[in-house]
């Protein structure tokens, strides 16, 4: 199963009412939704569309149900304020992408470490209070409380980070992306270079744009003086919105 965006596709129907489209056969010039190459070739794959009837319209994600059928599963808009559209006679339906998913901008962020954090537990998974911010577009970012990233558009984002571990004798040191508390995806393991260990990764992760929350963890094992030293190019978590889902 996979979400298409079709060229050229257009379609008659012979559905009315509310339920799933009942598909035809291809406009000519067209292809069809079900097209054995460029079209809905699973059933499941999923891509946008709108079925019209001269003033009837409706936006909405489509499903393939099999070859003949395309579920209505999400309306986007719609002459009927918005929902489900009970057609008086069979629509053409035809494949489009909605504003809405051209436009979309999310948020983006750095937030680092202002000051050394030290006290860190050895040979442990601390979180880094990333209590600084060289930008935060939209705010999503809580550097007083939390140190977390809630983004407030649903779609997938992409992060970057790096801690730089120190300590007496240090002889690693570990950086890891926090998901809505657990460990999500891991950086590279740093060995020590004169107490110095600087573990950075990068990912592409979805976020629901609502509870989704992502946090940076590190990890040092040396003999005393644990700590994330401070600055913006050394201990730091970024992201930003890649696109929607």
């Amino acid at each position: 199963m996979a979400h298409k965006v079709i060229d050229r596709c257009k379609e008659t129907t012979s559905t009315t009412g509310t339920g799933t489209l009942t598909l035809t056969g291809a406009v000519s010039g067209f292809v069809a939704v079900a097209d054995s190459t460029s079209g809905l070739t699973t059933n499941g794959d999923t891509s946008w569309f709108l079925a019209e009837n001269g003033a009837e319209w409706e936006l909405f994600l489509g499903t393939r149900v099999d070859a003949t059928h395309l579920a209505r599963t999400t309306v986007i808009k719609s002459s009927n304020a918005g929902a489900a559209v009970s057609f008086t006679a069979p629509p053409v339906v035809f494949g489009t992408v909605p504003a809405e998913k051209i436009s979309t901008v999310g948020p983006a962020f750095c937030a680092y470490r202002s000051g050394n954090q030290t006290g860190l537990t050895n040979t442990t998974y601390v979180k880094a209070q990333l209590n600084a911010e060289e930008f935060d577009t939209s705010g999503c970012f809580d550097p007083t409380t939390n140190y977390r990233f809630t983004p407030n558009v649903e779609g997938y984002y992409n992060f970057q980070w790096s801690i730089d571990c120190r300590g007496t004798t240090l002889t690693v040191g570990h950086a890891q992306l926090y998901k809505n508390g657990v460990v999500h995806k891991s950086g590279i393991w740093a060995a020590s270079s004169s107490s110095v260990a600087v573990s950075a990764g990068s990912a592409t992760v979805y976020m629901n744009g609502s509870t989704d929350y992502v946090e940076l963890f590190g990890y040092t094992a040396a003999a005393s003086g644990n700590l994330f030293n401070s600055g913006a190019a050394a201990t730091y978590l970024s992201g930003h919105f890649v696109r929607g889902a």
